[in-house]
């Protein structure tokens, strides 16, 4: 399968890129990670393959609503993170070009 063909196909069955995807599913589990351990969150980033902290930061506010450390410190926002269930609020971006 190639890149062009999954993208289409994550866009025709899910509503959402593939990067999308991946996103949303390793800020589920840094936000779960964030909350049950006193791990650094630089650890925490390295461990879900994120090559620095400001991108975990990027991607988590950008989900969340909101930074990691204050999250940490102050728990979920009223409104819980983005899940799976919520995906078809995410806006689409455009397909990649060849």
């Amino acid at each position: 399968m190639s890149v062009r063909q999954l993208y289409r196909l994550c866009l025709a069955e899910l509503q959402f890129p593939p990067g999308t995807i991946i996103d949303l599913a390793r800020i589920e589990s840094v936000a779960s990670e964030i909350l049950t351990t006193s791990r650094s969150l630089t650890s925490i980033a390295r461990e879900h393959a994120f090559n620095h902290f400001s991108d975990m930061r990027r991607v988590f506010i950008r989900f969340v609503g909101m930074r990691p450390g204050l999250y940490r410190r102050t728990g979920p926002p009223p409104q819980r993170p983005v899940r799976r269930a919520d995906w078809q609020k995410l806006p689409v971006a455009a397909p990649p070009e060849r």
